[in-house]
């Protein structure tokens, strides 16, 4: 079983309450989530690519299931975070977003097999997957 891990932005810091006034949504980050605690995105936190362990059972994570491969996390992993490319989903602009870096919901949505995944915020893959 795999999930999509949302994290609520208010219990964050300061970037994360600020993504979820830019994006106008509750969720500022979002995992990929195998074997209900090992995850993976991207996490400026962590610098980019990672997998990392996440106790997603608190009030923090809203959790939907879906199905999910490993292969591109695996593939990308140790690429930095894309910083500027937060602005992409935003102004719905793909010259924001870099081939070499990612945001947390756009190596989600690529990992997905979603068109355009640089067009995704948290919000957005949120509301298609609830």
């Amino acid at each position: 079983m795999t999930n999509l891990a949302f994290y609520r932005g208010k219990y964050g810091n300061f970037w994360d309450k600020f993504i979820c006034l830019v994006t106008r949504s509750e969720f500022s980050h979002v995992e990929a989530v195998f074997d209900n605690t090992r995850c993976w995105s991207s996490s400026p936190r962590d610098g980019g690519v990672r997998q990392t362990y996440i106790n997603i059972a608190s009030k923090h994570w809203k959790i939907i299931p879906v199905d999910i491969s490993e292969q591109l996390f695996l593939q990308e992993k140790g690429k930095k975070y894309d910083w500027i490319g937060l602005a992409a989903p935003v102004l719905k602009l793909k010259f924001f977003s870099s081939k070499s870096k990612w945001f947390c919901s756009e190596i989600i949505a690529e990992a997905l097999g979603l068109k355009d995944s640089w067009k995704y915020s948290p919000e957005d893959l949120y509301k298609r997957y609830s």
